[in-house]
């Protein structure tokens, strides 16, 4: 697994790494995001998770609060909850409207998928964030699409988290 360190205002990033593991309980992304296959005109996806786990300096109380809203306001349906802080996300099927995403419009989408955990760590938590690309794409399309759609899914929900914080 690779990590690098990054950071997000409001929210220190503190490992950002491409491998699945970083939300117990998380099914593989086969197993997932079988309901969808239908939609995938070239079948699903291997396997393969953009995972990163974020460190932030609010009361899990208020984390259990704002996940669910900074999930909803970049587009996604909280399709799954548990109220000790466990977040799955139905897919998105679109590029995300920011300015990062802007040379991967006009690119098919292979739809995304959120999962999200927050673990207490004391008066903080920490949030760890998969997501997975579900449909493989035509041929003829770069395999680098498969890892946009999940790393900007990522970046857009903690640009959404950061800015739930501040309100």
């Amino acid at each position: 697994m690779r990590c690098r360190i990054l950071t997000c205002a409001s929210a220190a990033v503190v490992a950002a790494c491409s491998g699945h593991g970083a939300v117990p309980g998380h099914p593989s992304p086969t197993q997932a995001h079988q309901p969808y296959a239908s939609r995938c005109s070239s079948g699903l996806a291997p396997e393969h998770t953009i995972s990163e786990i974020l460190a932030v300096d609010r009361a899990p109380a208020l984390v259990l609060r704002v996940v669910p809203d900074a999930l909803r306001a970049v587009g996604y349906t909280v399709d799954q909850v548990n109220p000790l802080g466990i977040w799955a996300t139905g897919p998105r099927w679109e590029w995300p409207a920011s300015a990062g995403a802007a040379r991967w419009r006009g690119q098919p989408h292979p739809g995304v998928t959120l999962w999200v955990l927050m673990v207490p760590q004391g008066r903080r938590a920490k949030i760890a964030v998969e997501a997975d690309a579900i449909c493989a794409l035509p041929a003829g399309v770069a395999d680098s699409v498969l890892v946009a759609a999940p790393n900007l899914a990522i970046r857009e929900f903690m640009a959404a988290l950061s800015r739930a914080f501040q309100q």
